[in-house]
């Protein structure tokens, strides 16, 4: 970490600042969440991370966003940041990187999973217990703001780390992914409902529009990629 500039580590310190009031948050709210539900989301997530890819330098890519968003919905902060940590942790056992990196990308996903809570909670008000529908709309306008925290974060950071036009950065390696995390923010509603109303079985069965939402999202790098390379 000695070989950042002064800017990268503010950036990181604060991200990472941010990210620990976002736990202390969701501990402070802790209220008998659902133990079996939690477990499933970790689980996944192990098997996502195992999945993931990277294509382009400083990003990788998986579907765990959704599963951070699916815990969000059904179990509020606590779950999210359950949910977010096992991101975080997978991702630095499975692919090796520095400390304070690890420690950075834990505390963008805490961010990133509190803000997609915080614009649920917004838009919750008066709704009937088991009422998912609802959530759909809100949902999707609480997915597409943490995406724009997520790749805003990373943007800045890479274009700081690079110095890279932070617009640039932004525009070549993350606004294709928009669509998708609006995807996932739907996916996210229906995998909280499946699960309240037929628990694992339910949880197993929303497993397959997620699955495809990860192959969605490798063709469309695969064809990018071809694109790129083909002689024009």
């Amino acid at each position: 970490m000695s070989t950042l500039s002064v800017k990268l580590r503010l950036l990181i310190g604060a991200v990472i600042f941010a990210g620990v009031a976002v736990v202390a948050g969701a501990a402070a709210s802790w209220d008998s969440e659902d133990a079996l539900f939690l477990g499933a989301v970790v689980a996944i997530i192990a098997v996502s991370e195992l999945w993931d890819f990277a294509p382009v330098a400083n990003a990788r890519v998986s579907v765990s966003i959704g599963l951070i968003l699916a815990a969000g919905t059904f179990s509020g902060l606590p779950g999210m940041a359950v949910a977010a940590a096992a991101v975080g942790g997978f991702d630095f056992l499975l692919h090796r990187k520095p400390a304070f990196k690890a420690a950075f990308n834990l505390g963008v996903l805490l961010i990133t999973g509190a803000v997609f809570v915080g614009v649920l909670e917004a838009f919750e008000g008066n709704r009937a217990e088991g009422d998912w529908l609802v959530l759909v709309g809100p949902a999707v306008l609480g997915a597409i703001c943490a995406f724009a925290v997520n790749s805003g974060l990373v943007s800045l950071a890479i274009s700081i780390d690079k110095g890279e036009g932070v617009l640039a950065v932004w525009d070549s390696r993350f606004r294709w992914m928009l669509p998708y995390y609006a995807i996932l923010g739907v996916i996210a509603v229906f995998l909280a409902a499946s699960y309240d109303r037929w628990e694992l079985g339910g949880f197993a069965l929303l497993l397959a529009p997620l699955a495809m939402a990860w192959l969605a999202i490798r063709q469309h790098i695969d064809n990018a990629t071809r694109s790129a390379l083909r002689p024009s």
